[in-house]
């Protein structure tokens, strides 16, 4: 799920804008890049002191109201820096007290002192099928809650799912109604979102 810092992205960091009145800066244009793409930043200096923090980076690392220019990283985040560095890809981190993971990709820049470490990081998009395991577990679902419920998020009706699977259309009604008990909800459509609200909960 990790990736590098694609591209687009590099290239908006390091070109130089065309000449002309009322054109964005660099990093300007640089910050607007990242934030479509979803990505948070923090450049440290050798002593792992940040010297800058984007608000994205802030809110993946849950530190909207806690300001982290000024202060040594974590221990933690500092750890998973130098792997990234070391393996020069992608390292998931779970910060403290988030509700979403992350993936931490960072780089040495020597020649841009005091900056010494660019950090960039970009919350964990959570899968269809990683959210149905999730909701399994939160509520004990059988494999046959998950056949239905599969059916429901394709939006077939009772007849459809009695065609596709065999089972009577009320016998399908009952396993519906069971699911729906299950999870706490009262019509199927409800039932169907909650994977949808999972994941949104997740990014």
């Amino acid at each position: 799920m990790g990736s590098a810092m694609p591209s687009s992205a590099i290239e908006a960091m390091t070109e130089e804008p065309p000449a002309g009145d009322g054109m964005m800066d660099p990093e300007g244009i640089a910050q607007l890049v990242l934030d479509h793409l979803g990505y948070g930043i923090v450049s440290c200096d050798r002593r792992m002191v940040v010297l800058g923090c984007t608000q994205r980076a802030a809110r993946l690392l849950e530190a909207p109201g806690r300001p982290l220019v000024g202060r040594t990283l974590p221990a933690w985040l500092e750890r998973s820096l130098h792997e990234a560095v070391r393996k020069g890809q992608p390292v998931r981190i779970e910060p403290p007290r988030a509700k979403h993971a992350a993936y931490l990709s960072a780089m040495a820049v020597e020649a841009m002192a005091p900056v010494v470490f660019v950090v960039w990081f970009r919350p964990e998009i959570m899968r269809e099928s990683d959210a149905e395991k999730v909701l399994r577990a939160r509520y004990q679902l059988t494999a046959r809650d998950a056949r239905v419920l599969l059916h429901l998020r394709r939006g077939h009706s009772n007849r459809q799912i009695s065609t596709r699977t065999g089972w009577t259309e009320a016998t399908v009604k009952s396993y519906v109604h069971d699911l729906c008990e299950k999870l706490g909800v009262h019509t199927r459509g409800a039932a169907a979102a909650l994977i949808d609200e999972i994941r949104d909960h997740e990014k």
